[in-house]
């Protein structure tokens, strides 16, 4: 059959998601998700500025990190979200979809086109609306612009989950400040953290969704595969 084309796919999860997460997680509900689908999150806050770090509960190993830090002004700067392709959780990722996870492994969590990083966006966003010293009413996020075809993607990834455009930086000197601020070049691009903490809630409330529908599918076929037959 036809892939759906790459904005399609996620636009219909979040209609779908729409209709699952009646509002934004608290701190303790980000992290009893991540624990469900086979994390742990460690957070650590200083002053305004917040740390959290992902970490696979199967490896002890650290799957990604994310750095942010409330403004003032009302404005959360989230500085960026990394993902670790070389940790255990990507290699046994790329190995359940190739249908090679070793007998006994659970099934791997599916959380679309944003993958793991989703549960990093909630639990920065639970800490901002829960206990950040300043209230940030908007989330800004710079898609770099290191290369073209990376900044396109990214830009794209952060429409999905919710963002808008605001203003370009680039090497001229109307955007020296913010070459400062941001660390480089690209689009800067804004939110609303209400709705951003929506679209987290809704995409981990499918994640778990599908978790559950997976575990009660390897058990059915593990039963299917112990019945005798006649």
């Amino acid at each position: 059959p036809a892939r759906m084309p790459f904005l399609l796919a996620p636009a219909l999860l979040l209609v779908q998601a729409s209709l699952v997460a009646p509002r934004p997680l608290t701190a303790i509900e980000v992290a009893s998700a991540a624990q469900r689908l086979g994390f742990a999150l460690r957070v650590s806050a200083t002053a305004a500025l917040v740390k959290v770090e992902l970490l696979d509960s199967e490896k002890n190993d650290v799957v990604g990190e994310t750095y942010a830090f409330a403004q003032p002004n009302g404005m959360l700067h989230w500085d960026s979200i990394q993902t670790r392709r070389q940790s255990a959780y990507y290699s046994r990722r790329s190995a359940a979809k190739r249908g090679a996870l070793e007998p006994g492994s659970k099934p791997m969590p599916t959380f679309g086109v944003f993958g793991p990083s989703v549960l990093l966006a909630a639990a920065v966003l639970a800490w901002t609306r829960e206990d950040a010293p300043f209230r940030c009413r908007t989330a800004e996020m710079l898609a770099i612009a290191d290369e073209e075809r990376q900044n396109c993607t990214l830009v794209r990834l952060y429409k999905i989950f919710g963002f808008k455009p605001d203003r370009t930086v680039d090497e001229g000197l109307g955007s020296v400040s913010d070459r400062l601020f941001f660390g480089g070049c690209g689009v800067i691009m804004q939110a609303p953290v209400e709705a951003l903490s929506l679209t987290a809630a809704n995409l981990i409330a499918l994640a778990l969704a599908g978790a559950e529908l997976a575990e009660a599918s390897s058990e059915g076929s593990g039963l299917d595969s112990e019945t005798p037959k006649a």
